[in-house]
This record gives structure tokens, sequence and C-alpha cells, in this order.
């Protein structure tokens, strides 16, 4: 049955009806392989489960849908509840049986306009998705809600935070640049390592196994926004543009090279007691070209720092903003630097509108980039608060549809 099929009879299935239904094949299909317990808040003695076949799933689903929606002006609405209904159904059912890689919904997206961490998760589940990454605007008092949230059946799990999580309560916005370990101050230095080491535990607490971090930045301040706005004004490839950019490279590099040994230090401290929380630190690429390390220097770092503790984060908007600029060539970069990826951000980017866009909204060539991620890596989709929870969907829908078999 094509899903023209499944709209027009007017499908609609929910937790809530999979719950009731649980007798029925499409309950047991939900049953996790070898444990015969179903996905979400449903419980059920062990059981032998049924085949999971694509034909069964089928099957299964059109013996449940309700009869046709014969009322043209009933029918768009009934449509779209039918689509948005089997989508989060077909993203719970895929991932249980290893059709796609469960993508995480990271809570930049909607941290900051919630007020309780229980429904900060459940807005997730919701929404389809299995896992989050804690985001750098997670707020002290979501926190006890997140907690007694997380045991819960049916909530998502917590896969990541995102330094600095939760936000230190004297920082007044939540910023993940707040402190840094480039500062060339000792006593902010050791704020963004204190801070860094209350994220590591609460991530431990909750049960995450990754962390993302920023590095630092260093050099002058503004150069990005000034290539930024030559570009857009048509300048890309012209002499002044490119006697910026070339000239900017080398204050950066020289900043690094001056920063570097302040950073390197506390990265390891920081590597040791990650280690011993199991608990792995993932790097990002950033966007801004005062941000460490400058993009040639990822394999000089990366060699520097031990794995498996320290690995890539690969931010595709951030990155596809540097390729705009002419700064690096994306393929070539994440194609280089893959052995030692570990996540992932996940949006859309276009040079007029931004990053943090929803998947598909902008020009990144995903068909060719996706292939080169290791099928190991995790992947959050981070998106703009500005999103609506439509779009949200639909970017969750064309990650199950349009994800490329991994290296």
């Amino acid at each position: 049955m094509a899903l023209g099929d499944f709209l027009l009879h007017g499908l609609h299935f929910s937790p809530i009806s999979l719950q009731k239904n649980f007798h029925s094949p499409i309950g047991q299909v939900c049953r996790m392989p070898g444990h015969g317990k179903p996905f979400g808040n449903l419980s059920h003695p062990k059981t032998e489960p049924y085949p999971l076949h694509p034909s069964f799933i089928k099957n299964s689903l059109s013996h449940h849908a309700p009869p046709f929606c014969a009322s043209p002006a009933n029918f768009q609405t009934q449509a779209s509840a039918s689509l948005s209904a089997f989508a989060s159904l077909w993203a719970a059912l895929s991932w249980k049986i290893g059709l796609v890689t469960p993508l995480a919904l990271s809570t930049c997206w909607h941290a900051e306009r919630v007020t309780d961490g229980h429904a900060l998760l459940r807005e997730a589940t919701d929404l389809g998705f299995s896992k989050v990454e804690l985001s750098h605007n997670t707020r002290y008092s979501l926190w006890p809600g997140i907690l007694s949230g997380q045991q819960e059946p049916g909530m998502p799990k917590i896969a990541v935070l995102h330094n600095f999580c939760p936000v230190p309560v004297e920082v007044l916005r939540p910023h993940p640049n707040a402190y840094e370990f480039s500062d060339p101050r000792p006593s902010a230095r050791r704020l963004a390592e204190r801070h860094t080491l209350e994220t590591f535990e609460a991530a431990a607490a909750v049960g995450a196994t990754l962390v993302v971090l920023h590095i630092g930045s260093a050099g002058p301040r503004g150069r990005t926004e000034e290539l930024e706005a030559l570009a857009l004004a048509g300048g890309i490839g012209t002499q002044p543009y490119v006697q910026k950019k070339i000239a900017t490279i080398r204050n950066m590099e020289q900043a690094f090279a001056e920063t570097w040994p302040r950073v390197e230090e506390i990265l390891l401290r920081l590597g040791e007691k990650a280690s011993a929380l199991g608990l792995r630190l993932g790097l990002e690429c950033r966007e801004s070209m005062r941000e460490i390390p400058p993009d040639d220097f990822w394999d000089r770092i990366l060699q520097s720092l031990p794995a498996p503790t320290f690995g890539y984060w690969h931010d595709f908007g951030h990155a596809a903003a540097k390729d705009w600029l002419g700064l690096i060539d994306h393929e070539q970069h994440l194609r280089r630097l893959a052995p030692r990826l570990i996540g992932a951000h996940l949006h859309d980017y276009d040079p007029q509108r931004g990053d943090h866009l929803p998947l598909g909204q902008g020009s990144i060539p995903f068909s060719r980039l996706l292939p080169l991620l290791p099928s190991s890596a995790h992947i959050s989709l981070e998106l703009s608060p500005d999103v609506s929870a439509e779009d949200v969907r639909a970017s969750l829908a064309w990650w199950n549809q349009n994800q490329p078999a991994r290296s």
C-alpha cells in the first residue's frame, strides 16, 4: 500500500490507539526484538515478536485503517492529520527495526519557551523523536522535570549534552561561549573548566554519553562578518575579497598558535574526567573564523587529543557557511575528518537566511555529504527556535526518507 492509500483511508494512528490495540499485529510489531516489550509506555509479558518485514507492517496498518472519509470538506484536515500520525509511527517503527538511524532533537529549538523539563521531553516525543540533545539553553529550573521525566516510559533518551548545560546560574543570557578555555584571563578559564565539569556530572546523571564542546576563540573580531557582507554584495572572487580573506586567515592562525597551549592543557584535564565518567567529547566546528581551531588545524589538534574520549563534531550549517565564503570545501573537509567524527548537528543553510533552517529548505548538498558520516555517529537536528513544529516534523520525515547508507 502506497502512502497515498493511507491518506485515502484516512489513517489515524497514535501511541494511544497502539496501546489499546496492543494485541493486534501492529502492537506486536512495536516490540523490541528479543525483548517482547513494545516501545513507549507500553508493557506486556514477554512473548515472541512478530516478524518485522515491511510487507507485514504495511498489511497490519491497512488492517486498522478506518473507513474512507468521503466528505471533501473534511478530507484535507483528515489527510493532514493522517500523514502526521503515519510519519510519527513510521519513524518509531523504522528506528526500532533498523531501517534508519534515529535522529535526535536538540532542545535548542524549544528549551527557552518551556517552563517545565517534563514538558521539554514530552514535546520531543510528541514530535516523533526517540532521542534528544539537551542544548546549552537548558536552564536549571528545567532540571527537576528532566530528571523525573526521563525515568518515565515513552520519554526520549537523553543522548547528548551541549556545554554549558544546565546554564550557569550567573549567566543571564544562555550562550555556549559564555566562558572560554582560550580566555587570556585565568579566572575566566577556571570558570569555563568548572562549568564544563558540571556539564559532565549532569550528563552522567541522565545517562548521556556525549558532550559537545566549543573550544574557544582567538584573533580579531568581526572579520567573518566583513567577509559575509562582501560576499552578499557579490564580491566573492574579487581582489579585495581575496586579500581580506587571506589576511584574516593568517591573523587567525597566528592567534591560534599563541592560544592553543593553554586550551590544550585544560582539554587534557577535562578528558581525564570525561573518560572516568564514560563520556566522549565532541569538538564542534564553528561558523566564525575567530573560533578555534582554524580549519586547516583540525588534524593537528585531534592528533594531540586522545581517542576515543575526544572526537570531531561536525555542524552542517557552520561548515556550509564557510564553504560559501570559500574558506573550506565542505565535502573534502568532512571526508578528511570522518575517521574521528563522533557526532553532527544537522540543519540546512542559505546565504541569505542563515543556518539552523529546516532540512530541505536551504542549499546544502546533503546527498553528497551524508554518506560520508560514519554509521556510528550520533546526529542531532539543531533547528532555530523560529522554526514551526510542522517544519520540525517535516525535517524528521525528510531524514527518514533521504538518509543514505553511511560509511
